[in-house]
């Protein structure tokens, strides 16, 4: 007869907690930006130690600073007007001196700019910096000199580009790596724990994540390939069974509901086979028709019930609205839960935007010239 102990009885009212738990957020609040926003970031941009938004108005060729507040509420937005149309942006102290800067990636011109910040919300003139048709880009120092550097992934040529920084916000082209086709979606973190930052890459349209493991100085191995059964849109990395060891959720384009693929990390940048999990309804209702591209900011982790295990958030533009779903610890995650945005978000980020300790999101409305603030009422978990 099995023995019931007090450890088995607490672990499985525990598991009863977490099933009957349901997520919340407060309706979305929309802020207006610039015309056809396409991806956002947050960030500290005035230094005033309130999260704020930067978002990319592909339509209006602008980038909306919205300053936030502390209570969820932002001031009216201040826009920098841009040569290009801007597609992607990605956050840093590029010239370390203290303030947020911006790598933002240009639809309709082969360049990506970066926007030194003047530590109150505005920016210095745009440097550019030459990248053949770029579609994403991510931030991390890939040599180890303490000086942030840049990947962008570039469209026509089928590769991803290494920026190295220098420090001053310049960069150099250190190289140029192959990957899939098409790639539109980066994520960067250690796959093989061997303490050097690895890119993974989602190929667009295709069924392919390319991974390239880090041997230092900005080199890297040649790609790996990992199948994942559909066109991919996304790609995002968290350790998703609470083993330690990186793991990946890719998100694959679909009409009527979009699957979330996971796959688990073995710890040396193999993965095991996928599990998958459904976000209830379409991210994409057809790609962007100013731009002609995915955007690649659809999906994204935070922690939003705090219960310390990975949860996934997800932009459904053919739904107006970002779906939850809400990690078990395993690999697995519940039903995904629906909140309405405005229409059609392209994009998604995480910040504590009233200072609760909670994770809250923000979306990108390509079709409401808007930015959405959904504030995060989800209790945390009951500690037994």
């Amino acid at each position: 007869m099995k023995r019931i102990t007090l450890t088995s009885v607490l672990a499985l009212a525990m598991l009863a907690v977490l099933s009957a738990q349901t997520i919340s957020f407060l309706p979305a609040r929309n802020s207006l930006v610039g015309s056809r926003p396409t991806g956002l970031v947050t960030g500290d941009f005035n230094g005033d130690g309130r999260p704020d938004l930067a978002v990319a108005n592909s339509g209006s060729s602008s980038i909306s600073i919205l300053l936030g507040m502390g209570n969820g509420l932002f001031r009216p937005r201040r826009d920098t007007p841009l040569a290009s149309q801007p597609f992607a942006l990605a956050t840093g102290d590029f010239n370390r001196d203290g303030k947020l800067d911006l790598a933002v990636v240009n639809s309709n011109a082969n360049s990506v700019m970066i926007l030194l910040g003047n530590g109150d919300g505005t920016f210095r003139h745009p440097m550019n910096i030459i990248v053949s048709s770029p579609t994403a880009i991510a931030v991390a120092d890939f040599n180890g000199d303490g000086k942030l550097d840049l990947v962008v992934a570039s469209g026509t040529s089928n590769s991803i580009v290494i920026l190295l920084g220098a420090g001053n916000g310049t960069f150099r082209t250190v190289a140029d790596l192959a990957v899939g086709f098409n790639p539109v979606s980066i994520v960067l973190g250690d796959f093989n724990a061997d303490g050097r930052t690895d890119i993974a890459v989602a190929n667009g349209g295709s069924p392919f994540v390319s991974i390239l493991l880090n041997e230092g100085l900005g080199e890297f191995l040649p790609a790996q390939v990992i199948y994942t059964g559909g066109p991919l849109v996304s790609i995002v990395a968290a350790d998703f069974n609470n083993d330690g060891i990186l793991d990946l959720a890719v998100l694959i384009s679909s009409d009527q509901v979009s699957p979330a693929i996971i796959f688990l990390g073995n710890g040396d940048a193999t993965f095991q086979q996928p599990i998958s999990s459904v976000a209830g309804g379409s991210p994409l209702v057809a790609p962007i028709p100013l731009v002609g591209l995915t955007p690649a900011g659809l999906m994204l982790t935070g922690d939003f019930n705090n219960d310390g295990i990975p949860d996934l958030a997800i932009a459904l533009a053919g739904n107006n609205s970002v779906s939850l779903l809400i990690g078990v610890g395993d690999g697995s995650f519940q039903q995904a839960v629906l909140f309405p945005t405005g229409r059609a978000p392209s994009g998604v980020a995480t910040a504590d935007f009233n200072r609760d300790g909670k994770v809250d999101l923000a979306l990108a409305n390509v079709e409401g010239n808007s930015a959405s603030v959904l504030i995060n009422l989800t209790p945390p978990v009951p500690v037994i």
